[in-house]
């Protein structure tokens, strides 16, 4: 009888090996995982991989923090983004009440930045959702919601 090789039962972290599947692919599962939101499904199905060996570099990586830590940096800086807006909506605002000139190139800054908080937001909803994709659509004003704002702020 000849001897049973342990090598096979000791896994990676321990031995140090790693295979040619993960050299090739973990670092765009990885990216699919952390940077895109994909699940473990979802990557299996985007890479030559099953979802098993996906999950084990994930446990093996720290993938999970790695992907909360994304997300709680995305929603702090949409939340200072959110905050810088309002707030110089309503300085804008006053200045108009003020009888104060608003420049159009201000007027325009506040009004891409406010278009970029709500992309910002409507992605981060949907790749927090379950597996679930909003519908690719351009998120800008209207040309009449526009003609109203200019009009409002007196820039017409």
């Amino acid at each position: 009888m000849g001897r049973k090789s342990i090598k096979k039962e000791i896994p990676a972290t321990i031995t140090g090996h790693v295979s040619k599947k993960e050299k090739l692919y973990a670092d765009e599962a990885e990216f699919l995982y952390v940077d895109l939101m994909y699940s473990y499904k979802e990557i299996a199905a985007k890479i030559p991989v099953a979802e098993t060996t996906i999950r084990d570099w994930g446990d093996k990586l720290g993938w999970l923090e790695r992907k909360k830590q994304r997300i709680r940096d995305r929603i702090a800086i949409r939340t200072e983004l959110e905050s810088f807006c309002i707030e110089e909506l309503r300085a804008l605002k006053n200045d108009r009440h003020e009888g104060r000139e608003i420049s159009q190139s201000r007027f325009y800054t506040i009004m891409r930045l406010t278009e970029l908080t709500f992309k910002a937001k409507v992605y981060d909803d949907s790749i927090r959702a379950e597996g679930k994709t909003t519908e690719q659509r351009p998120l800008t004003l209207d040309e009449e919601k526009r003609r109203e704002l200019e009009k409002e702020f007196g820039l017409v």
